[in-house]
């Protein structure tokens, strides 16, 4: 056992085990920036999906709105 420490003690290189160690840390500082992004609590950019073809549908619905808040506004004031 001890002759296979100082077989894969003396293998190891310094500098090459420092750098995986950098390199696994910057992987997981952006691993939790991403999911502390994508859950909100980070300020930032916020996780948007975007899906084709929807513009026709998005605006439709905005004039639907504004119709429908005419309506009930003029209704009030009728009312009133």
């Amino acid at each position: 056992m001890r002759n296979t420490l100082r077989q894969l003690a003396g293998s190891l290189d310094p500098k090459k085990v420092f750098y995986e160690t950098q390199k696994v840390r910057i992987r997981l500082v952006r691993l939790l920036e991403a999911i502390e992004g994508a859950v909100g609590t980070r300020p930032g950019a916020r996780l948007q999906v975007d899906f084709r073809s929807t513009e026709p549908l998005e605006e439709s619905i905005t004039h639907a709105s504004r119709r429908l808040s005419l309506v009930l506004s003029l209704c009030s004031a009728l009312v009133g």
